[in-house]
């Protein structure tokens, strides 16, 4: 049993879209926050899903968890330029979101990779117990950390 090709299809289509026009809202959100705020709330939808979408057996059900995903996505790179800015400065700022952005694709390769490796041992559902134990760093950290820049003497 698994999900049909035309559910998986428009998965990928509501995930585009939900990553590309999601960017508005979170940037606003940022705006009348704190980008501290908003990484928290992104981190709660990505524990909710990645705690949910292991045991969803539903073609619809997926759809609706992947959105969810994407939407938080959205976020995540909507919100990286402001907190390069905020902590490094406008002249630090902008290299330091070039590294978060090409280690963003560094991660995903070596996260492949061990999941390469272990996959005979943790399966899917080992991955998305560790997206959730990630998240709930996230949030700790969300909770506990500062919203403080460094003076970088721009």
């Amino acid at each position: 049993m698994g999900i049909d090709d035309a559910t998986l299809t428009a998965t990928g289509s509501v995930a585009g879209v939900m990553n590309g026009s999601s960017r508005f809202f979170w940037a606003t959100l940022t705006d009348k926050t704190s980008y501290k705020f908003t990484f928290t709330l992104i981190s709660i939808l990505n524990l909710i899903t990645t705690a949910i979408l292991p045991y969803n057996k539903d073609g619809i059900g997926y759809l609706l968890l992947i959105a969810v995903v994407y939407l938080a996505e959205g976020g995540l790179l909507a919100t990286y330029p402001v907190i390069c800015a905020k902590i490094y400065g406008k002249k630090i700022g902008g290299l330091m979101y070039g590294f978060m952005f090409f280690f963003v694709g560094v991660c995903n390769m070596i996260g492949y990779i061990l999941y390469a490796f272990a996959r005979k041992k943790i399966k899917w559902e080992g991955v998305f117990w560790i997206c959730f134990a990630l998240n709930v760093v996230g949030i700790v950290l969300g909770l506990i950390l500062k919203e403080v820049g460094y003076d970088w003497r721009d």
